[in-house]
């Protein structure tokens, strides 16, 4: 996450993460930790880093349930996939 904050060496660029196979809002808002803190890392250490967008992958049936709750914590994105039924 670290190396996708920061972008290319010569210059910081705005980076868009998307996180496949999101089931709850406990694991969406972990992972927003996660970039959160990468970020804050980079700020300490005083290297460039770009704007972070975050968004979710809409591929698990629970997800899709509970999107109510998950929307106002997605900043970005999101990118909805086929959902696949066996008959």
């Amino acid at each position: 996450m670290r190396c996708a904050a920061s972008g290319s060496r010569e210059e910081p660029r705005d980076v868009k993460m998307m996180f496949p196979m999101v089931t709850n809002v406990e694991e969406l808002r972990r992972l927003r930790t996660f970039v959160r803190k990468a970020e804050q890392q980079l700020k300490q250490e005083e290297k460039p880093y770009g704007k972070v967008a975050f968004g979710m992958m809409l591929e698990v049936p629970a997800a899709a349930i509970m999107m109510d709750r998950l929307l106002p914590l997605v900043v970005g994105t999101i990118l909805t996939y086929w959902l696949q039924y066996d008959v």
